[in-house]
C-alpha cells in the first residue's frame, strides 16, 4: 500500500495552470468592462540607483516610487502606532534595496551571533528620504506645534 504522505518533488511543485477557476474565459473581454471601472496603474520609468556598502559590501539604493512613498508618508502620522510605522519603515527599505542588499541586511538582522546595530535602519531611511523623499515627512504646523509643547508642558507638571 502506497503512503499518501508520501510525495515525489515533481508532484508536489507541478501547478495545474489550465483552471481558470470561478471566472469564465467570455468574461476576459475587457471592451465589457465600462471605462469608468477601467483603472491605470502607471507605466514602468527608470529608477535613479545609487551604490551604497553595507558592512564592506557594495549594493545599491534604487529610487522608490511615488506610490512607495506616499505609503510610507503615512507612518509618520501620530495616529500610527509604532509597528505600523516599523513595518512602513521596511516596506521602504526593502522597495529601496537591490536583492542582494535586502539579503545580507535581513541575514544580519536575524543572526543571532550579530549584534545588529538598529541604528543603521534610520542611516539607511535618512538616505533614502534625503535623495528622493522630499515632502513625505510633513513638517509641523504652527498648530501642531502649540499643542505639541502644550501637552509637554501638562505632562511635566506635578
Amino acid at each position: 500500500m502506497t503512503d499518501p504522505t508520501d510525495h515525489q518533488a515533481d508532484d508536489v511543485l507541478t501547478v495545474d495552470t489550465t483552471d481558470t477557476g470561478d471566472v469564465d474565459p467570455a468574461e476576459n473581454d475587457l471592451d465589457a468592462i465600462p471605462e469608468e471601472l477601467q483603472f491605470e496603474t502607471g507605466g514602468d520609468t527608470e529608477r535613479e540607483s545609487i551604490p551604497i556598502t553595507l558592512d564592506g559590501m557594495r549594493t545599491v539604493l534604487l529610487q522608490p516610487s511615488e506610490g512607495a512613498l506616499m505609503l510610507s508618508g503615512n507612518a509618520w502620522s501620530e495616529q500610527v502606532s509604532d509597528v505600523e510605522r516599523s513595518h512602513a519603515i521596511m516596506t521602504l527599505i526593502n522597495v529601496c534595496l537591490d536583492e542582494s542588499g535586502r539579503r545580507h541586511l535581513r541575514q544580519r538582522m536575524l543572526d543571532p551571533t550579530v549584534d545588529f546595530d538598529d541604528h543603521v535602519l534610520a542611516k539607511l531611511l535618512d538616505a533614502i528620504l534625503t535623495r528622493w523623499g522630499a515632502g513625505v515627512v510633513p513638517e509641523k504646523n504652527r498648530q501642531q506645534r502649540r499643542e505639541a509643547a502644550r501637552k509637554g508642558k501638562r505632562g511635566k507638571k506635578k
